[in-house]
């Protein structure tokens, strides 16, 4: 499948044809979605893990909600890529081509604005686009970086979907004219493929862990890792585990719930079954592998009647899978 979404969007959109100009060093088209044809690549920035705001909708929200519009924050490899289109060629021919070839590759449309539609919503490309490759300092972009005021001039906007099994992947273009005043079109585009951000590469030591117990009753545990659906511990678990042993050594009288805890994806059945396992796995750990006395250890699956933050994106769903220490 997605083979087919590459070929749609190179034919549609003129991958096979040579830039007018020399592209920035290393820069490089999307596999997913190819350049307008005859554009030339002028600036790149690529992370393995970030978080975007999606625009999904122009309504407004809730006042003091935190949030502009319909946006939904995604993490995962973003990929921004600047682009001037060739002469001549209006910025309205270039968006048209582009949101063409989504529609056709599988994409789903989530908003898009033209204009003065754009103007009435704020919604400027500079601090969500530009701004990441500025703050990356490519030189071939800051040589002929526009000003901010260019950015808010009318211009056009979409934000798209593509669902993969694998993670969907999101697609945010700005196409505006006038590039620094001259004749050639600018296209800011964002690929972001949809995944989580590795964890449990910060374990929390003994002494922390009892500091958390003695002040909150309870401390959130990010070192014990799983695979999706899984029960087993992974061995990435034993310095996590090692110093919750060491703890529980410390003080021989202390006694802890180990609760296991999801996010909101599956069943809610099936997730109050893994959670529970999960973290019968921890206490079975602990009183196997490190001789704690089972008796002080007490193991709960709660799923996620016991959210740390909303799981409505990525980066909430992370903060939720978790298991925790309580003391008893």
């Amino acid at each position: 499948m997605k083979l087919i979404h590459i070929v749609l969007l190179a034919g549609l959109l003129g991958l096979s044809l040579a830039p007018q100009a020399a592209d920035a060093k290393g820069g490089k088209d999307h596999p997913l979605v190819s350049r307008y044809a005859g554009a030339q690549l002028i600036a790149q920035s690529a992370e393995e893990y970030a978080e975007l705001e999606i625009i999904q909708s122009g309504k407004m929200p809730a006042a003091n909600s935190g949030r502009r519009y319909g946006d939904a924050k995604v993490g995962g490899r973003l990929t921004t890529t600047a682009y001037l289109a060739p002469a001549k060629r209006t910025p309205l021919e270039v968006f048209r081509n582009y949101e063409q070839a989504l529609k056709q590759g599988g994409f789903e449309l989530l908003y898009q604005c033209e204009l003065q539609a754009c103007a009435d919503r704020q919604l400027t490309g500079y601090g969500r686009y530009a701004g990441m490759l500025v703050n990356n300092r490519l030189q071939d972009w800051i040589e002929t970086a526009p000003s901010a005021e260019w950015t808010e001039n009318p211009s056009y906007f979409l934000s798209a979907r593509l669902k993969r099994a694998g993670g969907d992947a999101y697609v945010a273009l700005w196409v505006m004219p006038g590039y620094a005043g001259g004749p050639r079109s600018a296209v800011f585009q964002s690929v972001l493929e949809a995944k989580p951000a590795d964890t449990g590469l910060v374990r929390v030591d003994a002494a922390a862990l009892g500091r958390g117990l003695g002040s909150e009753g309870r401390i959130a545990l990010y070192g014990i890792l799983f695979d999706t659906g899984r029960a087993e511990l992974k061995p990435e678990s034993k310095p996590q585990l090692e110093e919750m042993a060491k703890l529980l050594k410390q003080d021989a009288k202390l006694k802890v719930f180990i609760v296991g805890h999801t996010d909101n994806q599956g069943q809610l059945d099936a997730n109050l079954a893994l959670s529970q396992k999960r973290a019968e796995a921890v206490a079975a750990a602990l009183s196997r592998d490190y001789g704690i006395d089972a008796k002080r250890l007490a193991a709960r699956g709660v799923a996620n009647f016991s959210p740390l933050a909303s799981n409505r994106d990525e980066a909430g769903r992370g903060r939720n899978r978790r298991v925790e220490l309580v003391e008893q």
